[in-house]
């Protein structure tokens, strides 16, 4: 199997209303009921999209569990049909969806792989569609509730920006469904059954038995992602710098073919240095 994608590169951010509509080119990822809600919300529009039509995005937190200091839970979002919302790199429209916790700083979120979503004029954008999950870590609070913001653009044939106010109680029932859930975020990719290369900024990663299905690229600064190519067992990814820092950080999420349906891993491989 051969695949080629190539990326439009957006001279300016997507406002929040105006955007083309996007068609979903692959089915969406697997989602489930949520358990009962710590709390739920109706989204709030921004004032700027008070004429536009509004989409219904129904929001609610659920605690998850945790290591011993650490505090742990999801936000489900239940999306109307005919609208999408975006992944943590919206591709080459869009925002990415967000979640803060107020007077903490050390969030970590997990994305679960996102779809991919077609426009006119060959735009490709990441998100989600009739359901997905966001999930945050952090150190346990010494007290609560806690007041969680969640923000996100929702486009059709148009987008609305959109945010929700909760609260979470740090004694809500924990569901065992959602570490089932939680899994699905993608982990480091192993070491063993792959090698790579650079030749330049360009990415060639191998893998001794299972082939590649996709590929999600982050957005790391200053690189520019470019395109991609799928040649079964093979990636090759292409970047352009766009100024003089060293990259850092992962460079995206590739999945994989697996016994039981694609699996998904963060691609963390050493960037190459500057020429």
């Amino acid at each position: 199997m051969r695949r080629v994608l190539a990326f439009a590169v957006l001279a300016a951010a997507t406002s929040a209303t105006g955007v083309a509509g996007c068609s979903s080119a692959e089915a969406p990822a697997p989602s489930e009921a949520p358990p009962p809600a710590a709390e739920s919300g109706a989204p709030e529009p921004t004032a700027s999209d008070a004429g536009a039509r509004k989409p219904d995005v129904k929001v609610s937190l659920h605690r998850a569990s945790a290591a011993e200091g650490r505090l742990a839970f999801g936000a489900h979002f239940e999306i109307e049909e005919g609208w999408h919302i975006y992944w943590k790199n919206p591709g080459d429209a869009g925002l990415p969806t967000t979640m803060k916790v107020e007077g903490a700083e050390a969030l970590e979120l997990g994305y679960l792989p996102p779809e991919r979503f077609t426009s006119p004029g060959e735009i490709e954008s990441f998100g989600y569609e009739h359901a997905t999950w966001l999930f945050a870590e952090m150190p346990a609070p010494a007290a609560g509730p806690l007041t969680v913001q969640v923000s996100w653009l929702a486009c059709a044939d148009s987008c609305v920006k959109q945010k929700a106010e909760l609260k979470l109680e740090l004694d809500a029932p924990i569901d065992p469904k959602i570490e089932l859930l939680r899994a699905r975020v993608p982990t480091p990719l192993p070491e063993a059954g792959m090698s790579y290369s650079w030749q330049g900024d360009k990415l060639e990663l191998r893998f001794d038995e299972r082939a590649v299905k996709d590929f999600f690229p982050y957005a790391v600064d200053p690189m520019i992602f470019e395109r991609f190519e799928i040649d079964d067992r093979t990636l090759r990814a292409s970047w352009r710098r766009g100024g003089a820092l060293t990259p850092a950080g992962p460079q995206g999420v590739v999945v994989l073919e697996g016994g039981q349906g694609p699996q998904a891993f963060e691609l963390a491989v050493p960037w190459p240095p500057q020429p």
